[in-house]
This record gives C-alpha cells, sequence and structure tokens, in this order.
C-alpha cells in the first residue's frame, strides 16, 4: 500500500518572517552572489516583511556528513551509471572512484549525529520566535544557492555546502534566480584573505567578465514536508524582485 501526503493549499501570512543566511562562514559568497542576496533581502524590507540573520551553527558539520554519506557505499552506485558513458569523472566527483565503503557501524553513527543535530538546527529555528516582531518563528531561511554564479565546468570547485546542509536535515527547498551577475557591478574583490583551501579556490576562479550575464540564484528553504510552502513563498519572492530572465 503506497502512503502519501495529499497537496495542502497554502496560506501565507500577510507579514512574512524571514531568515537571511548571506555567508556560512566557510566559503564567502563571490560579489554578484553577494549583491544577489542583498537583493532579496532589501525588497523584503521594504515590502514590510520582518528579516532577521540567520547564524549558520551546524551548517559545516552537516555538510561533512551528508558529503560522507553521498560516498558511504564506496562510490559503486554513481559508478556504475556514469561509467556506462566512458567520460571520466569531473574533479568534484573524483572521490567516488576513490573511497571506502563505510561500514555499517559508522554509518549508524554518522546517522546518529545527523539526527543529533537536525534536532539542534529545528530547535534554533524554533527559538526564532523570540526574536522576530510577532513571536512566531521564522517562515524559512533564504541563501545563496552556490558562493558563485554560473561558471564553466572546470571552475565549479568543490564545495556544495549551501544547499547540501539543507539535504542533510530533509528540509524542501525551492531555486529562483533574481539577476544575472554584472562585470560592471561586480568586479572582483581585491585584498581577499580566503579562510582555506576551496574558499581560496573559489575566489581565484571567479572573473568578472567570464561570468558576465550567468545566472544568481536564491534557495528558499522549508522545514521538512513544506513543499507547499515553498512554492508559495517562491511566487511571493518573485514578484516582489520582477526579474525577468
Amino acid at each position: 500500500m503506497t502512503s502519501y501526503q495529499p497537496w495542502r493549499d497554502i496560506k501565507l501570512p500577510e507579514t512574512l518572517n524571514i531568515a537571511i543566511l548571506a555567508d556560512d562562514g566557510y566559503i564567502k559568497p563571490t560579489p554578484p552572489i553577494k549583491r544577489g542576496v542583498e537583493l532579496v533581502k532589501d525588497a523584503l524590507i521594504k515590502a514590510g516583511h520582518d528579516v532577521i540573520e540567520w547564524d549558520p551553527q551546524e551548517h559545516f558539520r552537516l555538510q561533512e556528513i551528508i558529503s560522507e554519506f553521498f560516498v558511504s557505499d564506496g562510490g559503486k552506485h554513481v559508478l556504475s551509471v556514469t561509467e556506462k558513458t566512458g567520460e571520466p569523472l569531473f574533479p568534484y566527483m573524483e572521490n567516488y572512484g576513490t573511497s571506502k565503503e563505510v561500514g555499517v557501524s559508522a554509518l549508524w553513527d554518522l546517522h546518529a549525529e545527523r539526527t543529533a543535530l537536525a534536532k539542534k538546527f529545528l530547535d534554533r529555528w524554533m527559538a526564532t520566535s523570540s526574536i522576530t516582531k510577532n513571536g512566531k518563528p521564522i517562515d524559512c531561511i533564504i541563501a545563496p544557492t552556490t558562493p558563485f554564479p554560473g561558471n564553466p565546468l572546470d571552475k565549479w570547485g568543490d564545495y556544495v555546502g549551501y544547499t547540501s546542509v539543507f539535504n542533510a536535515v530533509d528540509y524542501s527547498v525551492g531555486v529562483i534566480p533574481v539577476t544575472r551577475a554584472n562585470k560592471e557591478l561586480d568586479p572582483e574583490e581585491k585584498g581577499y584573505t580566503p579562510r582555506n583551501a576551496s574558499d581560496k579556490y573559489t575566489y581565484e576562479n571567479y572573473n568578472a567578465e567570464e561570468s558576465d550575464g550567468g545566472s544568481v540564484c536564491v534557495q528558499i528553504a522549508c522545514r521538512k514536508s513544506e513543499d507547499e510552502k515553498v512554492i508559495e513563498l517562491m511566487k511571493v519572492i518573485s514578484k516582489l524582485i520582477d526579474y525577468k530572465p
């Protein structure tokens, strides 16, 4: 017997409580992404919505855990598909060909840690009711989808932490375009000191001229099984931004 949840009609409150994650503290978004998030934030504030900042306390470890989940089978299932094409794995996916299978005990430990972090994440989400103006928790988190706009494949990097954290906690997420990279508005940041090797790669491979016209998107994350709410929020924010691709 198939169990499913029917699609629900969602009515959003007139004033939304929105948390903005502009930077996860590990990889700094490149200039066009930073501008895109600010554009959304400013539009929400101008429309009268309550906007607060989201503290990414659990994000780094959650993205580490989900990365371990991805290759917990030693990469066998992904390799069984990719090898049929005869194409080599691109740099980000090289670990699918080199990882070792994780034992059951270790995998159970990872699941237990993930569950504990997901509970902490949810507790902090609900605790935002203490700082919102109407005393209710946030409706969603708005964050970059990636730290860069549409980069060439060979400059994609190795970081998916902005999206994988929501995979780890199994939340509902939608992505919308909000603007395009502009070489005049989004020049390379001079004198930036990278936080780590991945951050260094991201900034060394951002080129304003090359990225000009690349899509700038944000993601809208709601809690587990709130797909309908995500769709309604996407409509609201898209209307506020009024972006025509």
